[in-house]
């Protein structure tokens, strides 16, 4: 449980804050001319909202508004692209991460469940392990499942989740806000 810390933590700063995305992503020219050319789109869309004072004859400011809205859609891909490098390199992190645990803990059993799994989960369960007794738990079920809680966590601490992930998980499924105290 603590590699699963230390490492999702790991992940969540190089995948959010660290210099890597700065001179993977952030430093290019690339980045910055799209991020310009987001921004613009984004100020005019707000002026066709904000000019609301009639349509003409044929409906050419509603055209002219769907047309920016395409093609702020197609810019946010393509932003999305671009910070697939970050992506990519923390899936390699994990990666070397689970396989260098594979080499350490095959076989061995981390825990003993209080129960028998159904078939689909025991095949989570008890994958690597030898033998027929499925209350036997591996390395990599312990680890996936402490590094989703840890992420959750480490993302709702620090701030790094976006507005639809902190509605959408799945400690709260149906996206009721959290009472808060004012």
């Amino acid at each position: 449980m603590a590699i699963a810390l230390i490492t999702t933590s790991i992940a969540e700063v190089v995948s959010t804050y660290a210099a890597a995305n700065y001179y993977l992503i952030y430093s290019k020219s690339d980045y910055k001319d799209l991020n310009k050319e987001i921004e613009a789109t984004n100020k005019k869309i707000e002026s066709f909202k904000e000019d609301s004072t009639g349509l003409d004859k044929k409906g050419g400011k509603k055209k002219k508004n769907s047309s920016l809205e395409a093609k702020l859609q197609v810019l946010q891909r393509d932003m999305t692209m671009l910070k697939m490098k970050s992506t990519i390199l923390v899936t390699i992190f994990m990666i070397v991460t689970m396989g260098s645990l594979g080499n350490y803990y095959q076989g061995v059993p981390v825990a003993r469940l209080p129960f028998t799994p159904f078939s689909l989960l025991s095949s989570i369960t008890h994958r690597g392990l030898v033998g027929d007794d499925y209350t036997e738990c591996s390395y990599i079920f312990i680890y996936l499942l402490a590094s989703y809680l840890f992420r959750t966590n480490i993302q709702r601490i620090f701030g790094f989740e976006t507005a639809s992930a902190s509605s959408n998980n799945m400690m709260n499924p149906f996206g009721i806000p959290y009472p808060t105290n004012n």
